[in-house]
């Protein structure tokens, strides 16, 4: 027997969440219960899934019955393509075969080095007593981390357009996500931030084009992640990744492997700033484990504690705050409930990271409750996903959980930091980021 979830008013509920997503994502689980279906007009019936049971079952066990919405890809398709963020199918499946082994753990800690050096480079710049735009510095860092990884190359004179493109774009993608009205009008359409992400297209795809072509060109492989996917061939076909899909993957990269490691960050600095027992005890930790030298790779395993800083910013302050999928046939839950076919799935992650009953006192900065061993092993499997779940869980989470230590331990073993101007407060966007600048006055330890 079928058992119906619970409904709400499809138009309430997007009034609501362009208002205030955040808001949105916990009050509706609160107000309707783990399962809530939004009937809908045209098809976009949509239903709100929060129990981890649920999640997990969704992302992993049918996976392959899900695919992104058509909404989703034209949001995304006219500034990064076909890539491994939108293709489907069996074209998903050949790059993400073609890609992962560029994420592999072995070839991802030899960045380690160079994501330490551009960190201290940047560190160097601080002087104590300044005030600083931490977000915006965070933003500078990760986009030069990720273009040294990508290309190994003194990129720096076009650093600038890739960095103003991705600003640009960030902005329009932003915009376009809260608001069903722009996110169906054609890029085309003569509207401000719809014209600013046609023109963040336009100051990318020159200088990305020109590095694949270049590299082409020498027909060596370099230790940097454009290498593995110049190189890749797939191993049934013998074939490669064309010009076009290397620069669809290489826009995703930079989507990826910047904005949403930047807020982590800067979450991490605000919050350690807010508990000085907390920065006390990461200090503490890092004098142990560093005494006057800079990290490494290697020394994150010294570090638990600095680790379970970054898992309880990722809880609180997840890079996505939905995962949105569409149902390609009736789907049949584990407890008797159904979603038909065609119905927009909405998978909340942030809610589920402040949930009551996996995390208490949800809404508290509390590192120490990731030591615990216990802890993490009785989550429910969908409680915690900050990188999303199952075959299309993040390619590069095992970067990012190796490059937001490391640029976390370089700045603490030399500053600490203090929040100034108004207090920090969470807006999404790409990633969960600030609804104004996060300004923090440096002080050195």
């Amino acid at each position: 027997m079928v058992v119906h979830p619970r409904t709400a008013s499809w138009l309430k509920a997007q009034q609501w969440f362009a208002r205030d997503a955040i808001g949105f994502s916990v009050g509706m689980c609160r107000e309707y219960g783990d399962l809530v279906f939004l009937p809908a007009p045209f098809g976009l019936g949509q239903v709100l899934v929060y129990h981890p049971d649920h999640v997990h079952t969704l992302l992993v066990k049918l996976a392959d019955k899900l695919e992104k919405p058509e909404i989703i890809k034209k949001i995304v398709r006219s500034s990064f393509g076909d890539g491994l963020l939108i293709s489907e199918g069996a074209k998903w499946k050949r790059q993400r075969k073609l890609i992962q082994p560029a994420f592999h753990h072995g070839r991802i800690g030899r960045y380690g080095e160079r994501i330490v050096a551009l960190t201290e480079e940047l560190s160097t710049t601080w002087m104590k007593g300044e005030v600083r735009d931490v977000p915006a510095d965070m933003r500078a860092l990760t986009l030069r981390i990720v273009v040294d990884a990508l290309f190994k190359a003194d990129i720096s004179d076009d650093t600038k357009a890739i960095a103003r493109g991705m600003q640009m774009l960030g902005e329009a993608l932003a915009v376009q996500s809260r608001s069903p009205l722009l996110a169906f009008l054609p890029d085309s359409f003569p509207l401000p931030i719809l014209r600013r992400k046609r023109e963040a297209v336009a100051l990318m795809n020159p200088v990305i084009y020109r590095l694949i072509r270049e590299r082409k060109a020498e027909g060596e492989e370099r230790e940097d992640l454009l290498s593995v996917l110049l190189f890749a061939t797939d191993p049934e076909t013998g074939q490669g990744m064309s010009e076009n899909q290397l620069r669809d993957e290489v826009m995703t990269l930079f989507i990826a492997g910047h904005e949403t490691t930047a807020t982590t960050l800067s979450w991490a600095l605000v919050e350690l700033a807010r508990h000085p027992a907390v920065e006390e005890r990461v200090h503490a930790e890092l004098d142990a484990a560093l005494g006057d030298r800079l990290p490494t790779a290697d020394d994150l395993s010294r570090m638990p504690y600095l680790q379970a800083v970054i898992q309880e910013v990722l809880r609180l302050y997840p890079p996505s705050i939905l995962i949105i999928r569409r149902a390609l046939e009736d789907l049949d839950l584990d407890d008797g409930n159904r979603i038909p076919k065609g119905t927009i799935i909405q998978i909340n992650q942030y809610a589920n990271h402040h949930d009551s009953r996996w995390f208490p006192e949800p809404e508290s900065f509390q590192p120490e409750r990731w030591l615990d061993a216990e802890f993490e092993k009785s989550l429910p499997k969908g409680a915690y996903i900050p990188f999303g779940a199952g075959p299309r869980i993040c390619v590069g989470n095992g970067f990012a959980l190796m490059e937001a230590p490391l640029v976390l331990a370089t700045f603490c073993r030399r500053f600490h930091l203090e929040n100034v101007g108004k207090p920090a407060e969470p807006v999404v966007g790409v990633a969960m980021g600030f609804k104004s600048p996060a300004l923090m006055r440096v002080q050195v330890r």
